[in-house]
């Protein structure tokens, strides 16, 4: 019997589950597309995992996501510029709910109210808990990686200051609470590192505004574009897998030549996720076969001419 995998269709309408669904049917494995609306329910009855395309920021809001984890290492081991072939770095976006339903998000509404003199402790307390969350997913995947510390991006002369100083005491209480150290570094020098010294980063967690948009586009850059990067955007009662766009949300569409790498190793995540490890190394081992091959490469990558399709049924061949 095949198992299911649930496919959020995000406000971006994607076409991707077609493309997906052409290699996952190889290992076994249907989608079955569901609305951002049904998403989470969706999730939960799947053991909390879901594949998504097309996700908006408002899209991640309805879904409750606190943080969205990019992956450099899966995509960049298989990237044809060997420049980055070695990155192996982690970010892990915050994403500040916004219960007001105000169209200034609190992370901006704590710096540009407080000369006001409007009382800001209930979004205070709203980015400092969400904060939490994101730091746990951060010390939780550097001792997964066997790592001791994190980084954390602080944009340098940000006219941010409340939420800059507001996420990182959040960032400490639970780096201490867990026994990992944190390491401050501006934006610059973490989008520097990122590029020259991708070794040295290990987990960078990045509070909820532009500069971190920013170097999420530094991040899908160093996997290989947009395309091959992979995306878990983590919500409290399920995991949604994908591919990132330069802001670390979803592409907000899918063409026949989108390179569909990143997703589909977003559904080898998924998979392994749901405790099919078997199916998930075979998803991921024929993605990188049709990559060493050389032929029917995505258009965007160096040699590449193939559509997603035609990509998508190279990796279905090999598995």
């Amino acid at each position: 019997m095949a198992k299911v995998l649930p496919f959020v269709v995000g406000s971006g309408k994607t076409a991707a589950a077609d493309v997906v669904g052409k290699v996952l049917s190889a290992v076994g494995v249907s989608l079955k597309q569901v609305t951002v609306d049904g998403a989470v329910e969706a999730a939960k009855g799947n053991g909390g995992v879901a594949l998504a395309g097309g996700l908006t920021k408002c899209d991640l809001k309805t879904l409750g996501a606190h943080s969205s984890v990019i992956e450099t290492a899966p995509s960049a081991s298989i990237n044809p510029d060997a420049t980055y072939s070695d990155a192996a770095f982690t970010v892990v976006r915050s994403r500040i709910s916004n219960p007001t339903g105000s169209v200034i998000p609190p992370s901006e509404r704590l710096d540009k109210f407080a000369k006001l003199g409007i009382n800001l402790e209930s979004e205070k307390a709203t980015v400092t808990a969400d904060a939490k969350q994101t730091a746990a997913v951060a010390c939780d995947l550097a001792q997964e990686k066997g790592q001791t510390k994190i980084v954390v991006l602080q944009k340098q002369q940000s006219a941010f200051k409340a939420i800059n100083d507001t996420f990182l005491a959040a960032v400490k209480e639970v780096a201490t609470e867990r026994g990992v150290s944190i390491e401050i570094q501006t934006s610059q020098e973490v989008a520097n590192n990122a590029v020259m010294f991708s070794k040295t980063l290990g987990v960078v967690v990045t509070p909820d505004y532009e500069a971190s948009d920013v170097f999420c586009g530094v991040a899908t850059g160093v996997s290989g574009g947009v395309g091959m990067a992979t995306v878990a955007h983590s919500a409290a009662d399920a995991t949604f897998f994908g591919a990132p766009n330069q802001c670390g949300s979803s592409p907000a569409g899918f063409s026949p030549h989108t390179n569909p790498t990143g997703l589909l190793l977003g559904a080898a995540a998924a998979l392994n996720k749901m405790g099919m490890a078997a199916e998930s190394s075979k998803v991921s081992a024929a993605i990188q076969k049709t990559y060493a091959s050389g032929k029917s490469l995505p258009s965007d990558v160096k040699g590449g001419s193939a559509d997603a399709a035609a990509f998508a049924a190279a990796v279905a061949s090999v598995i």
